[in-house]
């Protein structure tokens, strides 16, 4: 992991994005109450694997209509949950595959094309997002 605004916190509510300028890694983002944080709203690092626990996804529509009509890269999607793990290999019984592609979807989802809104857990690498399969 690269630490860039403070160490990650097992147990901490962060929100978790695929970086488009750092090859492989996820950013983490503090998600806590800026009453609770000092450095809420701000990048903590950056992680080639994070696993999160009662994970929520997040569309900025916004962000992503903007997208559409100018063909840009640029973050509109993250995934907010409590942090589990940073760094460790994927737990095998989370193999359905999550993705998000704006231009496909405006929501994340599995290969099959089933929207997924939240996750008990979900483990990301290879920017994608694995989840227990239903």
């Amino acid at each position: 992991m690269i630490i860039k605004n403070g160490t990650p916190v097992i147990g901490q509510r962060v929100g978790v994005y695929v970086n488009l300028n750092k090859s492989g890694m996820f950013s983490i983002v503090d998600r806590e109450p800026k009453s609770k944080s000092p450095t809420s709203g701000k990048v903590l690092g950056y992680a080639e694997r994070v696993q999160l626990s009662d994970a929520v996804f997040k569309i900025a529509d916004g962000r992503h209509n903007w997208i559409i009509e100018n063909q840009c890269r640029a973050v509109c999607a993250v995934c907010i949950g409590y942090l589990v793990s940073v760094d460790e290999e994927c737990p095998a019984d989370l193999n359905q595959v999550v993705t998000y592609n704006p231009y496909r979807s405006k929501n994340f989802h599995t290969p099959t094309g089933d929207v997924i809104e939240m996750a008990k857990r979900i483990h990301f690498e290879h920017q994608a997002g694995f989840i227990a399969a239903s």
